[in-house]
């Protein structure tokens, strides 16, 4: 049975050394990338070119 266990053991401790520990710093956000700055500033500029919606009032005049 130590045996087993020892195989085991040893097993696991290659597969870690291989695969390597977790390191959050490489999986943390550290805010907006520059692809998301990119999509923003379009849809900035696309959003002050765009006409604001037209104001109907009550009797059918469009307001200002």
């Amino acid at each position: 049975m130590s045996r087993v266990i020892s195989l085991v053991s040893s097993e696991i401790a290659r597969i870690w050394k291989t695969r390597g520990a977790y390191n959050p710093e490489r999986h943390y956000m550290r805010g907006p990338g520059p692809k998301w700055r990119e999509k923003q500033a379009s849809l900035r500029i696309a959003d002050q070119l765009r006409e604001p919606p037209m104001r109907i009032d009550g009797s059918g005049r469009i307001l200002s």
